[in-house]
């Protein structure tokens, strides 16, 4: 089955070449990186927008949650560093070590990871780089293959936190511990480890 995913991928991206598009599909990448979200309905401070971190998220029956966050709004980062090996997002700890992995996103609600030292981790094959043209300085983060439909949104809670979320669009959908006038679309960058 493995074979056949390679094989497909290299067979897609072929397809995508000799049609001339220039999107590249990116499974899995050989370095560390950070994200960061860059605003696209208004004018941005910088090139690569607001740094993101792993925000604090509940836990519940040996797992530990977490939520992509503003560094801002969550002034913590115990995962420095990120990783996407075969369409799986990663987080290393400060110290390193690998426990925590995003799992898939559903529509109106924030991108969660999960920390567990349990054999089962659950981990969600869907995440991919998308490098839209051969000039792109960086790849952007999609899920599913769509990397339009994240937002920035702000919690209604009196410590808010302002969250990724993936496609608040859709009618009924945005989770309700969001303030749904405080969300705006975002790109979200892949940053090199020694960029961030």
């Amino acid at each position: 089955m493995l074979a056949f995913r390679v094989y497909s991928s290299v067979l897609i991206f072929s397809i995508i070449s000799a049609c001339s598009l220039a999107q590249e599909v990116l499974t899995s990448l050989p370095y560390n990186f950070t994200f960061s979200a860059l605003n696209t309905t208004q004018p941005n401070a910088n090139t690569t927008g607001v740094p993101l971190v792993l925000g604090q998220a509940g836990a519940t029956g040996g797992y530990a949650l977490h939520v992509s966050s503003t560094y801002s709004s969550y002034p913590y980062n115990d995962y420095d560093a990120l990783g996407l090996q075969n369409k799986i997002l990663l987080a290393y700890g400060t110290d390193g070590s690998y426990q925590t992995n995003a799992v898939a996103v559903q529509n109106g609600s924030p991108l969660i990871w999960v920390t567990t030292t349990l054999p089962n981790r659950p981990a969600d094959p869907i995440f991919s780089g998308l490098k839209l043209s051969p000039t792109s300085e960086y790849p952007l983060l999609a899920a599913n293959g769509v990397s339009s439909l994240w937002s920035l949104c702000t919690t209604k809670s009196p410590r808010p936190q302002t969250n990724i979320l993936f496609n608040v669009s859709t009618p009924n959908s945005l989770d309700t511990t969001y303030d749904p006038a405080s969300c705006y679309g975002v790109q979200i960058l892949i940053l090199p480890h020694s960029q961030s």
